[in-house]
C-alpha cells in the first residue's frame, strides 16, 4: 500500500516547484497519523481544492506565502490598447506581455503558466500514482477518481503546450520542443528533458481517450470534471491540432451528456438577467454577475478560474483598454456590451458585474462556439448556424441577434463564429488561443494586420516567434542543458 505525506503535498502546493530544483525543504517531513494519504477520501479531496480549481501559483518565500495569479496571456490579445496614463499600472512582466517582448519574465519571477500548472500536476500525479491502492473504496470508485486525475493532468499539459510549445503543426511537431512530461509524484528527480509538441499532444489524447469514458456520467459539481466536460476538453485538444473531424465527434459526444446533469447547465438569457444584475447597486464596482464559485453560475460545467487583472477593479484603474474598432463589433441590441465601461474615454476591458473572473475550463458559451466552428468546418453548416443563433438569442434584445444575411458561405460562417467568440470573451484572454491556432489558417490571414498594440508612444507588432513563451529564467537556471525557445 502506498502512503503519501499530506503535509508534503501541502508544502508542494504552498511552495515553488521548479523542475530540476532541489526541494530539500520537503525531504525532512515524516509521515504520521492522519497526515498520510491512503484513504480514498484523501485522494478524492486532493482534486477539490482552491489550488486545483484556479490558475494560480502559491509558494513560500522568506517573506511569507506568495500568491501569483497574473495571467500574462490575457495581455497579449489583439483587441487591447493602452495609453501613457495607465500603462504604468502594469507590472514589468505584464508590460512585456503587452509588448510581446521575447524575455517576458524577470529573473526571479515564477509565473503561474509554468509553476502553477506543474504544482497542480504534482498533485494529480499523487492521485494517479496511488488511488488504486486505496483500501476503502470499490474498484469503480477508484477508477473514476483515477480518470478524473488523468483528465485534469492532461488538461494541464494541453495548456502548457499553448504557452511553451509552438502551435501544432503536423510537419514540425515531432521536433518542436515543448515541456517535460512528468508522470511521477517525486521531488527527488533532478534531471528533466523537454518533450516535443507531438509527444505532449500524443500523451494528452491518449489520457483523454482512455479516461473520459470512465468519468462520472452526471455532472454533479462545477469544480470537478465529469464526462460532459471531459469530452469538451477532448474536442478542444483536437481543435488545437486542427483535426476538426475528431473534434466534432468529441463535441457531439459531449452534447449527448448535457441533459445528464445534477446541477443546472444553461445559457444565461441576458434579456432577463442583465436588468437583475444591473439592479445591484454595486454593479459598477464589479458585483452582480455570479462569480465562478457561485452555485448560480449555470454556464460553468468545469471551473478553471483565471483572474483578468488588466481591466482594473473596484480599487484600481485599468491597465488596458479595448480598441474602439473592436467595440464596434457589437451590433445593435447586443447586451454583452453592457459589461464594459467607457469611464476612461475608451471602453475599458474591466467588465462590470464581477466579470474579472474568467473560466478557462469548460463553460457552455465556449462549448457551443467551439462546436459550431467544427460543424461549419466539417460541412454541417445548418447545425452550426443553429448553435450560433441559439447563443445569440440569449445575448440580444428581443427580436435581434439573427446571423447577418451576408454570412452565406461555409467560409463566412467559420469566420463569423470565430468573431462571435471574440465578442463573447472580449478582454478575457480567451482570444490568445485562437490567435495561435489560426496563425497559418488561410481563412484568417487578414487578422494579422490587427495584431498590433500601442501605448500612445510605442507600437508593438506580434511576430510568429512570440506565439511561444520563452522558458522562465527561474526555471532555466536549474536546467542549463535545455535549449530555450527562440
Amino acid at each position: 500500500m502506498k502512503k503519501i505525506n499530506l503535509s508534503l503535498i501541502a508544502s508542494i502546493l504552498l511552495s515553488m516547484f521548479i523542475l530540476g530544483g532541489c526541494a530539500k525543504e520537503f525531504l525532512n517531513v515524516k509521515p504520521k497519523g492522519r497526515d498520510v494519504v491512503y484513504l480514498f477520501e484523501h485522494y478524492e479531496g486532493l482534486l477539490f481544492t482552491p489550488g486545483t480549481n484556479n490558475f494560480m501559483f502559491t509558494r513560500e518565500t522568506p517573506e511569507g506565502i506568495s500568491f501569483t495569479n497574473d495571467a500574462h496571456w490575457t495581455y497579449m490579445t489583439d483587441e487591447l490598447m493602452s495609453d501613457q496614463s495607465i500603462i504604468g499600472n502594469m507590472m514589468p512582466a505584464e508590460r512585456n506581455a503587452f509588448g510581446w517582448v521575447a524575455d517576458m519574465f524577470e529573473t526571479d519571477l515564477y509565473p503561474l503558466e509554468f509553476g502553477g500548472l506543474y504544482n497542480q500536476i504534482y498533485v494529480f500525479n499523487v492521485v494517479v500514482n496511488g488511488v488504486m491502492d486505496a483500501e476503502d473504496a470499490t474498484y469503480e470508485q477508484k477508477r473514476r477518481v483515477l480518470s478524473e486525475a488523468r483528465v485534469a493532468r492532461a488538461y494541464n499539459y494541453m495548456m502548457l503546450a499553448q504557452f511553451f510549445g509552438k502551435p501544432y503543426n503536423s510537419a514540425t511537431a515531432a521536433t518542436d520542443l515543448c515541456v517535460p512530461l512528468v508522470l511521477e509524484a517525486s521531488t527527488g528527480t533532478t534531471s528533466f528533458t523537454r518533450a516535443t509538441v507531438q509527444q505532449i499532444y500524443d500523451f494528452v489524447l491518449t489520457e483523454l481517450e482512455k479516461s473520459v469514458p470512465y468519468l462520472a456520467e452526471h455532472t454533479q459539481h462545477r469544480q470537478r470534471i465529469y464526462r460532459f466536460a471531459g469530452y469538451a476538453i477532448l474536442g478542444r485538444a483536437y481543435m488545437f491540432m486542427h483535426d476538426y473531424e475528431k473534434a466534432t465527434a468529441a463535441f457531439a459526444q459531449a452534447e449527448t451528456l448535457l441533459s445528464k446533469s445534477s446541477v443546472e447547465l444553461a445559457l444565461f438569457d441576458y434579456k432577463i438577467q442583465m436588468p437583475i444584475w444591473k439592479d445591484n447597486f454595486l454593479w459598477d464596482f464589479g458585483l452582480g454577475y455570479p462569480s465562478n464559485f457561485d452555485l448560480d453560475n449555470v454556464e460553468i460545467a468545469f471551473n478553471r478560474r483565471v483572474v483578468v487583472s488588466h481591466g482594473g477593479d473596484m480599487f484600481s484603474d485599468p491597465k488596458a483598454l479595448i480598441k474602439p474598432e473592436y467595440m464596434d463589433l457589437f451590433a445593435e441590441g447586443d447586451l454583452r456590451k453592457e459589461f464594459y465601461t467607457d469611464d476612461w474615454g475608451y471602453y475599458s476591458s474591466y467588465r462590470k458585474g464581477y466579470r474579472s473572473d474568467h473560466n478557462e475550463g469548460v463553460d457552455l458559451p465556449a462549448f457551443y462556439l467551439f462546436y459550431a466552428e467544427c460543424l461549419a468546418r466539417t460541412n454541417q453548416t445548418t447545425q452550426a448556424r443553429e448553435l450560433i443563433t441559439y447563443l445569440r438569442q440569449h445575448r440580444f434584445e428581443e427580436g435581434l441577434g439573427e446571423i447577418p444575411e451576408n454570412i452565406n458561405s461555409k467560409e463566412d460562417l467559420i469566420k463569423f463564429v470565430v468573431e462571435e467568440r471574440l465578442r463573447e470573451y472580449m478582454g478575457t484572454g480567451h482570444r490568445w488561443f485562437d490567435m495561435r491556432r489560426l496563425w497559418n489558417d488561410p481563412l484568417f490571414q487578414d487578422l494579422k494586420a490587427n495584431y498590433i498594440h500601442t501605448d500612445e508612444l510605442n507600437t508593438f507588432t506580434l511576430t510568429e516567434d512570440r506565439l511561444v513563451y520563452r522558458i522562465p529564467p527561474s526555471v532555466m537556471r536549474f536546467n542549463s542543458n535545455w535549449t530555450d525557445n527562440p
